[in-house]
């Protein structure tokens, strides 16, 4: 739990960055800590907001970044 108090509003702001910025390479890592990270609490909804994240980065499908970031922030707001 620390870890993610911790880790995760870092990770959510380079995922908000690097989607305002539109760039795809910079969405993955962050996304997939993320993913990683909400995993260990069985947040299945948040890791599937990350995963898509993560996906769009890798796929440079950046069309509906800012929902899908929308989405992360809020599954991630709901599970803290």
């Amino acid at each position: 739990i620390g870890m993610l108090d911790e880790d995760a509003p870092a990770l959510l702001a380079e995922v908000q960055l690097a989607a305002s910025a539109k760039d795809a390479p910079g969405l993955v890592k962050p996304a997939h800590a993320l993913k990683s990270m909400l995993g260990n609490f069985c947040a299945a909804a948040a890791q599937e907001a990350a995963r898509t994240v993560e996906v769009m980065g890798r796929e440079n499908r950046l069309d509906d970044v800012d929902m899908a970031v929308k989405a992360l922030h809020q599954e991630a707001d709901r599970l803290k």
